[in-house]
């Protein structure tokens, strides 16, 4: 896997602080528990806290170690997370209720993207949910050789899939280090049939 990032530390400090990003919390009246859920490229953890507090038993697995390390100190009392230090393009999912994928998915080249979406499909029980978001053509890490889809692709992709939030931006912007960015990105809550 490829990233953006060549400093983990120091980009994990940076995102450490940051709160639930707005798409998730707009996503609270449809994310309920009880069930398992899988946070695939967790980082710093505000989404496994969230699907904690959901209800869910939430296993976050992300390839940084400084990731977990975040994760680990916001864990609050009650909740049930198990960090896992894991490629998520070699791990095998258990059947599951929810996969969130937040900005993960794209940093995957194009052959390891395809192949991580249908381990997704297959792991997700009839009614699951699958959260996260895909580049669009015209974003600027597509000339970097981040994975994206045309509306073509999308299409094929939300095969088996009921769309329950859909929500598309393109417009200028910084990314999560404060980097000036043009962002072509779809964020997705889909739900499986």
């Amino acid at each position: 896997m490829r990233s953006p990032i060549n400093d983990w530390d120091a980009y994990f400090a940076a995102v450490d602080s940051k709160p639930l990003h707005p798409f998730l919390a707009s996503l609270s009246s449809v994310v309920k528990g009880p069930g398992l859920a899988y946070d695939l490229g967790c980082g710093a953890g505000q989404g496994s806290v969230w699907l904690a507090e959901q209800g869910f038993t939430v296993l976050a697995v992300d390839m940084q170690p400084a990731a977990l390390k975040c994760l680990t100190a916001r864990i609050p009392e009650g909740v049930s997370i198990t960090p896992i230090q894991a490629n998520i393009c070699e791990l095998e999912l258990l059947p599951c209720d929810l996969v969130l994928c937040a900005f993960t998915l794209f940093i995957l080249p194009a052959e390891e993207f395809a192949t991580v979406w249908e381990k997704i499909r297959n792991s997700l029980r009839p009614g699951a949910l699958f959260i996260g978001q895909v580049l669009g053509e015209r974003d600027d890490w597509v000339n970097d050789g981040y994975s994206y889809v045309t509306p073509v692709q999308w299409g094929s992709l939300c095969a088996g899939y009921e769309l329950l939030v859909v929500e598309e931006i393109e417009r200028d912007g910084v990314d999560i280090v404060g980097n000036p960015k043009h962002w072509h990105i779809t964020h997705f809550c889909l739900k499986r049939v």
